[in-house]
């Protein structure tokens, strides 16, 4: 069976007044092929603007700044353990498979997939 595993970093610009507001979010899309009946998933959690960089190099981990948010009542103990799970799941593959980032575009877009073969994605 054939499992697709893609990692995001992407960005929404909210304007609010006169500031720009950035959330940025790091996803990780597992693409499996239809023949299998099993779904397409995505998962993904947030980071701050400044955490980016450091994250993506291994010098920061999310572990205490996601447990305040429980401390907080914003998130449940649970929430906040599947949020790490995955951010150390993500942080992991960048690192050991020395991932680098293919393709920057700093303004709105949009993104068709087209998979052909499965094993392959084409983004337009």
């Amino acid at each position: 069976m054939s499992i697709i595993k893609l990692y995001a970093v992407y960005t929404f610009a909210l304007a609010l007044t006169l500031n720009v507001i950035h959330q940025i979010f790091v996803e990780r899309k597992t693409h499996r092929e239809d023949w299998t009946g099993e779904k397409s998933v995505k998962a993904r959690f947030p980071l701050k603007e400044h955490q980016v960089n450091p994250f993506l190099c291994g010098e920061y981990t999310v572990d205490a700044d996601f447990q305040q948010l429980v401390q907080k009542g914003k998130k449940t103990q649970a929430e906040v353990d599947s949020m790490i799970q995955l951010a150390n799941e993500v942080q992991y593959a960048i690192l050991t498979k020395k991932l680098q980032p293919g393709l920057h575009v700093p303004h709105p877009h949009s993104v068709t997939i087209l998979l052909t073969p499965s094993s392959h994605a084409v983004f337009l």
